[in-house]
C-alpha cells in the first residue's frame, strides 16, 4: 500500500521530535500512542507502511481506534488484508487487540458507540486524529477526547467549523499557531493544555523505567509476561523451582484453547474471546503446526439449561496447543535468562532493588521489579515472615482466597478410526489427534479434585475421565471404551490454581501509586485461553500504555478487586 506523503511527513516528523537528536536511527525506549476516533483501514494501513519503512520511529507504536459495530464482512476482508492475516471474521463488541510486526505494532480495536468506548480506554495518547463526523462534536465528546491527552498532546481535526473557542478551553484545548501546523491543508491542529489538574491521569500510576524484571514462575503466565517485558525493552530473569521451564501445570502435554459460550456472555466469556485471538496468533508465529499446535477448530457441547436441552457449537477458531512448547518459545528471547532449580522463598528490599531470596536466605538475584507469576506459590512468597513487603490488604484477601484444583488427564495411542477426528470440548475434553515422542496419540480429560491424593490413583482418573466422555460422547462410547481398554495408558497430572470467581489476578501487590511488586495468577484450567491477555494488561498497567480491554472488564481481573 502506498503511504500518504502528507501523512508520512507527519510521522516522521513525530518521531524526529521525540528522538530528540538528528543522529538517532532508533529510539530504543519510547513508545508513541496514537487514537483514531473514526478507524480507516486506509489510514491504519498507510501509517502502518510507514512505520515498517521509517528509519527513524519509536520502539514500539499503539494505534488505538474507534469503529462502529456494523462493520461488514467486506470491511473485516479488507483489515484482515492489510494486516497480512485472517485477524478477524466477526467484531463483537468491545476492545480487541492484534500483535504486529514481531510485538512492535499493536493495533487495538474499540467496536461500540464512540463516547462509551472513549469512557472505557485507559491510555494517554500522543496524537488523536478526530472524526470528520461532526455528529459527534459536542462538549461531552470533547471532554471525553480530553481524557484520553496528557498534557501537549496533538488533535488534529479535519477543520474548525463547529468548535468555538468557549468549548475548546473548557476541556483543556488551545489551537496551535501557525508556525506549528504541520503541511497538512485540509485539517487544524489543536494542542492539550489544560489549566488545572487532572486528577483521573494523576490517579494512573507513572510508567515504570526500562530496566531489569524478575519473574518468578516459569510456566504460561510467567513466560508470556517475560516475554511481552522483553518486547518493551526490559532485561528479564525467570526463576522457576524446576530444572526446566513448563514443569507445573503447564506441563500438559495438550489443551485447548477455545472461546467460552454462556448465556449472560460474562467476563470469562468476553476474555476468552480476546485471549483466543491473542493465542492463536502467538501460536502461528512461534510454534510449528501438526507438531506443537494446530488449528483443527473445537466442537463444543454444553446443555442449555434454559431450553433443557443439549447444545451444540463449532468453533472454527480454535485449535490445539502443547503448553510447554509455548513456554519454551516464548523464554527464547536474546533479554530474558531462565535461571532454574530457584525456588524463591521471599522478596526482600537493598536500596532500590528487590532481592530474591531461597529457603535458607541465600540471595538467587535481584531486580527493580517483580512479578509474581507461580500459580498458588506467590501465597508462599507474600506471606513469608522473611519478605519485607506491605502486601495490599485486598490482596492479602485475595490469596486466603485461592483454591488448588487437581486433576489428570489420560493419554492412549491412536487407533480405532470411529473416534471423532476433531477435538471436542464441554464437560469434559477429547484431542483425537497430538503428535506425541512415540507417535500420535489421543488425549482425554480433566478431571478436578479438591484431595490431591486422588490423582495419583491412576485407573480411578482413567475411569473418572472415561465416565466423563460417555456423557460427552455418548455416542462414541464403545469406541471409547475400546481406546481406553487396549491400553497402556498414560497418565498425567498436576495442580491448577484458581481463584473464587475464577477471574485471574492481575495487577500490583503493593499499594500506592508506585509499586514495584506486581502478580498474575489464578488462571486455572484456562491458562492457554488467557495467559497472553494478562500479560498484555499487566505490562499495560506497568508501562503506561494503552490497556487491551475495557476499564469495566479489567477491574474484574484486579488484584486488588476486593477492596473493602
Amino acid at each position: 500500500m502506498d503511504a500518504d506523503p502528507r501523512l508520512v511527513a507527519l510521522l516522521q516528523a513525530d518521531w524526529q521530535a521525540q528522538a530528540g537528536s538528528a543522529g538517532s536511527t532508533l529510539l530504543d525506549t519510547e513508545l508513541l500512542t496514537r487514537l483514531d476516533t473514526q478507524f480507516s483501514t486506509d489510514r491504519f494501513g498507510a501509517v502502518l507502511h510507514a512505520w515498517q519503512h521509517s528509519p527513524l520511529r519509536p520502539r514500539i507504536l499503539h494505534y488505538v481506534a474507534l469503529l462502529p459495530p456494523d462493520t461488514n464482512a467486506a470491511d473485516l476482508g479488507h483489515l484482515n488484508h492489510v494486516l497480512g492475516a485472517a485477524a478477524f471474521d466477526t467484531l463483537d463488541a468491545g476492545l480487541h487487540r492484534v500483535v504486529l510486526t514481531d510485538q512492535q505494532v499493536l493495533l487495538t480495536l474499540c467496536v461500540g458507540a464512540p463516547l462509551q468506548m472513549l469512557g472505557e480506554l485507559r491510555l494517554r495518547a500522543d496524537h488523536i486524529l478526530a472524526a470528520s463526523d461532526r455528529s459527534h462534536w459536542d462538549r461531552w465528546w470533547l471532554k471525553a477526547l480530553a481524557r484520553c491527552c496528557r498534557p501537549g498532546t496533538q488533535l488534529h481535526f479535519p477543520d474548525a467549523q463547529g468548535l468555538t473557542p468557549d468549548a475548546m478551553r473548557e476541556v483543556g484545548l488551545d489551537w496551535a499557531s501557525a508556525a506549528d501546523l504541520p503541511k497538512l491543508p485540509a485539517q487544524r491542529l489543536a494542542v492539550y493544555v489544560p489549566r488545572w489538574s487532572n486528577t483521573r491521569q494523576q490517579a494512573q500510576p507513572a510508567a515504570l523505567p526500562v530496566g531489569r524484571c524478575a519473574v518468578v514462575g516459569a510456566g504460561l503466565a510467567g513466560a508470556a509476561m517475560a516475554r511481552a517485558l522483553a518486547e518493551r525493552g526490559w532485561q528479564v530473569d525467570v526463576y522457576d523451582q524446576h530444572t526446566e521451564p513448563a514443569q507445573g501445570a503447564s506441563g500438559l502435554p495438550a489443551g485447548l484453547v477455545a472461546p467460552l459460550v454462556s448465556a449472560d456472555d460474562g467476563a470469562r466469556s468476553q476474555l476468552l474471546r480476546r485471549g483466543t485471538r491473542l493465542m492463536l496468533a502467538q501460536a502461528e508465529q512461534r510454534l510449528a503446526r501438526g507438531r506443537d499446535w494446530d488449528l483443527t477448530g473445537v466442537l463444543e457441547h454444553r446443555r442449555d439449561r434454559a431450553q433443557n436441552m443439549e447444545a451444540t457449537r463449532w468453533h472454527p477458531h480454535a485449535a490445539w496447543i502443547k503448553p510447554a512448547s509455548m513456554v519454551q518459545a516464548w523464554l527464547a528471547h536474546p533479554s530474558i535468562r531462565f535461571v532454574p532449580a530457584s525456588a524463591v522463598h521471599a522478596l526482600q528490599r537493598d536500596g532500590s532493588d528487590w532481592q530474591l531470596m531461597d529457603a535458607h536466605a541465600h540471595e538467587l538475584g535481584r531486580a527493580e521489579v517483580v512479578v509474581l507469576a507461580n500459580a498458588h506459590g506467590c501465597k508462599a512468597v507474600l506471606q513469608a515472615k522473611a519478605t519485607q513487603l506491605q502486601v495490599d490488604a485486598a490482596v492479602v484477601r485475595a490469596l486466603e482466597r485461592l483454591q488448588q484444583l487437581h486433576g489428570s488427564v489420560s493419554l492412549g495411542s491412536h487407533g480405532d478410526q470411529s473416534l471423532p477426528k476433531v477435538p471436542v470440548n464441554g464437560r469434559g475434553s477429547f484431542i483425537p489427534w497430538v503428535h506425541g515422542p512415540d507417535g500420535p496419540r489421543w488425549i482425554a480429560g480433566a478431571t478436578y479434585e479438591s484431595d490431591a491424593s486422588r490423582t495419583a490413583d491412576a485407573a480411578q482418573q482413567h475411569q473418572a475421565n472415561f465416565d466423563k466422555l460417555v456423557q460427552l460422547l455418548p455416542q462414541c462410547k464403545d469406541a471409547l471404551a475400546q481406546a481406553f481398554a487396549q491400553g497402556p495408558l498414560g497418565h498425567w497430572h498436576n495442580t491448577r490454581c484458581a481463584t473464587w470467581d475464577r477471574l485471574p489476578l492481575v495487577g500490583p501487590v503493593e499499594p500506592g501509586s508506585a509499586p514495584t511488586v506486581w502478580m498474575i495468577a489464578g488462571l486455572g484450567s484456562r491458562g492457554l485461553g488467557l495467559a497472553a491477555l494478562c500479560a498484555e494488561l499487566l505490562v499495560a498497567q506497568m508501562g503506561a500504555e494503552p490497556w487491551p480491554l475495557e476499564a469495566s472488564l479489567a477491574r474484574q481481573l484486579h488484584s486488588q478487586r476486593l477492596k473493602s
